[in-house]
């Protein structure tokens, strides 16, 4: 799957920080676009509800910050 790959990308980077979108940590489809570049209209409408994170997700995206190193202790 495209995002997984691309958070995977992301956190391996050298980068100090590595910001991944909910939409895609959600495996959310583009329904769930903040905005689309060069329009005026119906952007900014979309929102998180804690309800749609899944113990699923949080397991999947903890192993992708373990695996990358990027885990923080303290």
């Amino acid at each position: 799957m495209m995002p997984d790959a691309l958070i995977m990308m992301a956190f391996e980077t050298q980068a100090y920080l590595a910001i991944i979108p909910m939409q895609d940590i959600l495996g959310l489809d583009s329904a769930c676009r903040m905005n689309t570049p060069g329009t005026t209209v119906d952007n900014w409408g979309w929102r998180f509800k804690w309800e749609q994170l899944t113990p699923s997700n949080v397991e999947k995206f903890l192993i992708a910050i373990k695996q990358s190193g990027r885990l923080m202790h303290g």
